[in-house]
């Protein structure tokens, strides 16, 4: 069977438990009138499952720069641009998202949207609220859903936060989750934004109130079996690295590092804005295989630690350490997880090409 490649956009959330069609590109107005709002953010490159989403091409942003794609939807109003190879043997529409999206870029704007029309609302009580820093009015919260009894959480991931704006406007953030899995509970980092609707609407929240969400979501996680890995961070991109410190050092049951070598390069301008940084220490106290290192850019004169940029002590760890070849089996023996703002996502990427390192080894969600 022959699929067809098809713009075409969802508002009747019913629809979404419907067989898909094998549609033909000029028999899909049925389709589209029943399904107008959102375009469905997919492409599918091989019929039967077989995607590519992985490209570079399909990454956050880039995709704006394909005229193809920009040539073949400007006829289609409104919202999330993009295509749909459709065939009759992926069951339901609903069903066909679900799937889809769960093969895109943890970080990317595709997984975001498409969860979205795919995955049900639920109500996140907010348990805790802990001021990180009076500077950068940075929090952490601790959230419990309240329809399930676990949470199923791998860390690293998001969570699509929900909300109506002052116009009625359905509005979604998303928030790079700050614990490992603990049952149903959930951590968020959150910096307040000056007129930033989501950030401002988390920030107010008390004790006791809610917030719909969708999740978790994403593949910025680590890879297994855990080899030495450093992770690169700053700001509130230190969340999904605390996720993976607390999977990797639990509290308590077993040391899921096996003894390999993990570093954490944490950088922020000020001494005041390293977020769990007692938190932090004390894991690298009692496990000598984790090494907690931090820099500031801005402190002033008197500030004896560790000054400068995350790339450059990325760059020291990767020099004392050496080649960095793959093993027989193809796999690699250090992998870099980066999260932060582009400039330094790019430097320390851009350093770990220059010593060899495969585009495999580097796993990286930028947050602009």
């Amino acid at each position: 069977m022959k699929s067809q490649i098809i713009p075409f956009a969802v508002t009747n959330m019913s629809l979404l438990n419907q067989p898909l069609p094998n549609i033909h590109p000029d028999e899909n107005s049925n389709v589209n009138n029943a399904l107008s709002g959102y375009l469905l953010a997919l492409s599918v490159q091989k019929l039967r499952g077989v995607h590519n989403f992985q490209n570079p091409a399909f990454q956050r942003k880039k995709w704006k720069k394909m005229s193809e794609f920009h040539q073949s939807l400007t006829k289609w109003n409104q919202a999330l641009r993009c295509s749909c190879r459709v065939c009759s043997d992926k069951g339901t529409i609903g069903r066909f998202l679900q799937v889809q999206s769960r093969k895109l870029s943890g970080s990317s704007y595709y997984d975001r949207k498409v969860h979205n029309l795919a995955r049900q609302l639920s109500n996140a009580r907010l348990l805790r609220k802990v001021c990180l820093s009076e500077s950068t009015q940075c929090y952490h919260f601790e959230f419990a859903a309240e329809e399930v009894e676990t949470l199923p959480l791998k860390a690293g991931q998001f969570v699509s936060m929900v909300a109506e704006d002052t116009n009625g406007k359905q509005q979604t953030r998303a928030y790079s989750i700050a614990s490992a899995e603990r049952r149903n509970e959930f951590d968020l980092c959150i910096n307040r934004v000056d007129g930033g609707f989501f950030s401002n609407l988390i920030c107010d929240l008390k004790v006791g109130e809610t917030v719909k969400f969708h999740g978790p979501h994403g593949l910025f996680t680590l890879r297994e079996p855990i080899s030495d890995t450093i992770m690169a961070a700053t700001g509130t991109g230190i969340s999904p690295m605390r996720g993976f410190v607390q999977w990797l050092f639990p509290e308590s049951g077993e040391d899921r590092s096996n003894g390999k070598q993990i570093w954490l390069v944490y950088g922020t301008r000020y001494l005041p804005d390293l977020y769990y940084k007692d938190e932090f220490e004390a894991i690298a106290a009692r496990h000598p295989n984790f090494h907690y290192i931090t820099t500031l850019s801005r402190e002033n004169e008197g500030y004896t630690g560790n000054r400068g940029y995350v790339q450059d002590y990325v760059k020291k760890i990767v020099e004392t350490r050496g080649e960095v070849p793959a093993l027989a089996d193809g796999s690699f023996s250090i992998h870099t997880y980066i999260c932060g703002l582009n400039n330094m996502v790019s430097a320390v990427r851009d350093h770990l090409v220059e010593f060899g390192w495969d585009k495999k080894q580097v796993i990286y969600e930028r947050y602009d």
